[in-house]
């Protein structure tokens, strides 16, 4: 029954099409209006193209045109030309007959902006024609519909826009129109079933769904989206601080930028976010100056008038006094950048099979050794401090403390290999660490959590867990063997050695790390290079990623702080 009621639907639409055509011509493309933006991206690649293989007379890439039959006439009087002439074959070396229309007369096109503003870079000033199919202005909703979402001569379409479309027709504030949200899962399968299965996954999960619906009430966020890897988000189990993020989205575009104006939200144009996300003119005067430019221009919020890019403006700079501006592009970087303190917490407090790692802390915290009205905060690698606090409070800081303890160490403490393998052949960005594991583990028993992983971690001595390791990594014990008793001695020894060192003073350590590790343009999202990780693991510490210090650049410090506020909040 569904199947035929699908073959008539496209039956009829066929036979509208073929009726309400009204033929082909070549028309001026300076006279064209669209009703979507222009984005740069899909412009410039279809510039490419063009220039390789111009394709001006292929049907595939004609663009679709409404038109009443009153303007045809006179456009048909002015020209020369008959209706006949728009139904024939285009000659092979003049094409389509050229359809000339009254000054000031704009013809609106269902589609195809950016095959127009290509053709216009390709084509020479006095020959900017582009081949229009013609149709009645009284054509039905439905093929409206599939001309304005045809996509055979445009690139394939960004996931943010089959989110949008399906989404759409299945009734997001409005009517569902099943037979179109079909079309859109069958295209999306065709070009990728792991996307398909994705998006179902979305869907599937009320939270995600309505955070992803975002791209609804500002369809230029969905320039980010990536349906390809959203099955990652699911595996990582750390839902809470991923929504935390789609939620800070929402809350500086929608609440800070465009102060719940729908309507503003509807013209934000891809280009604007492009040109915003990961930037902070609040805090950055080279951020400030730049987009103010561009804001002065038209080159971002373009579709508003000088009044509201004021407005909007002003709502940006608010948005970005302390945090960079963020986006769906953004966060799926910044998501690479999580894995690593992630996977560091999963070797010593494992989630079980239906809980996060957010839960898991929480069953883990067991208040051990805390004293009743206080917090233990942790200010540099070997300076604590107390502040007054319940135990409420105490679990709150401490699953804080965790993520951010991981965060400095994650580089040194590789994930556990799910199959027996060399974890560095796998994972050469890590360092493994012994002391690392050690020293974390030891931090999550002071401040209250106890878990089988910790507790094991902590029994064994780290200088001697890196002694053992160090002997063994000299002579691979496959090809060489030690004598129990002179393996405890040589340990002994080297523990010895590890005892003649020197520890730095706090500050000195941290001034040698500002000396000589200071970036000047650090990255803004993502991983951190090697040298901006070095740089801020001396300052990634709870009391200073909470302070509500202003500062007035845009450092590798001020991208950790902005990423981690992101996930976690302000506390």
């Amino acid at each position: 029954m569904q199947r035929s009621k699908c073959l008539a639907r496209e039956a009829r639409l066929a036979a509208e099409r073929s009726s309400k055509c009204w033929g082909t011509a070549s028309v001026n493309i300076s006279i064209l209006d669209f009703p979507n933006e222009e984005d740069e991206e899909d412009v410039e690649a279809l510039t490419e193209l063009f220039r390789s293989d111009f394709r001006g007379l292929n049907p595939r890439y004609h663009i679709p045109a409404k038109i009443d039959g009153q303007h045809l006439d006179a456009a048909l009087e002015l020209s020369g030309l008959t209706a006949d002439n728009l139904k024939a074959s285009p000659h092979p070396r003049h094409g389509y007959p050229e359809l000339r229309f009254p000054t000031g007369f704009r013809l609106q096109c269902c589609q195809g902006l950016h095959r127009a503003k290509a053709a216009t870079k390709v084509l020479a000033p006095g020959a900017r024609l582009w081949s229009i199919d013609f149709y009645d202005s009284n054509i039905g909703p439905d093929l409206d519909i599939e001309l304005s979402e045809e996509y055979s001569a445009e690139k394939i379409p960004d996931d943010g826009v089959v989110y949008c479309k399906i989404r759409k027709y299945q009734g997001y504030r409005g009517i569902a129109d099943s037979f179109l949200e079909r079309r859109w899962w069958a295209l999306i399968e065709y070009y990728s079933k792991r996307k398909k299965d994705n998006m179902k996954k979305i869907l599937d999960d009320p939270d995600y769904r309505e955070a992803f619906d975002i791209q609804l009430e500002i369809p230029a966020l969905g320039d980010g989206m990536q349906l390809g890897v959203i099955h990652k988000l699911f595996t990582m189990k750390c839902h809470e601080l991923l929504l935390n993020y789609l939620g800070y989205i929402r809350d500086v575009w929608k609440v800070e930028i465009c102060q719940g104006n729908e309507e503003w939200m509807r013209r934000i144009d891809p280009g604007t976010v492009r040109a915003v996300q990961h930037t902070a003119p609040g805090a950055c005067s080279r951020d400030r100056e730049d987009l103010y430019r561009k804001v002065q221009s038209g080159q971002i919020f373009g579709a508003f008038g000088e009044q509201e890019r004021q407005s909007l403006w002003a709502g940006l700079v608010s948005a970005s006094l302390t945090r960079l501006i963020p986006s769906l592009f953004t966060f799926f970087e910044d998501v690479n950048y999580l894995e690593g303190p992630l996977e560091s917490l999963k070797r010593l407090v494992p989630p079980c099979r239906k809980e996060t790692i957010s839960s898991a802390l929480l069953r883990a915290y067991k208040d051990v050794n805390q004293e009743p009205d206080q917090c233990i905060i942790q200010e540099s690698d070997t300076t604590f401090a107390f502040v007054p606090g319940t135990e409420a409070d105490r679990v709150e800081i401490g699953v804080r403390q965790a993520w951010i303890c991981s965060m400095r160490k994650s580089t040194e403490i590789p994930p556990q290999p799910k199959k027996k393998e060399s974890i560095r052949r796998a994972n050469p960005e890590y360092k493994e660490s012994a002391r690392a594991v050690h020293e974390l583990a030891s931090f999550l028993h002071l401040i209250g959590f106890e878990s089988a992983e910790i507790l094991h971690t902590i029994e064994q001595s780290a200088d001697s867990v890196v002694a053992h390791n160090a002997l063994l990594e000299a002579r691979p014990p496959d090809r060489f063997a030690y004598d129990e008793l002179a393996l405890e001695n040589h340990k002994r020894q080297m523990i010895g050695f590890f005892m003649t060192a020197r520890e730095l003073p706090t500050n000195e350590a941290l001034r040698l790390a500002e000396l000589d590790n200071f970036v000047m343009s650090p990255k803004r999202y993502g991983k951190p290079s090697e040298a901006e990780r070095k740089q801020t693991k001396p300052m990634l510490f709870a009391d200073r990623l909470h302070a509500q210090d202003v500062l007035d650049d845009v450092t590798p410090f001020f991208v950790r702080r902005s990423v981690y506020l992101a996930f976690f909040g302000t506390p």
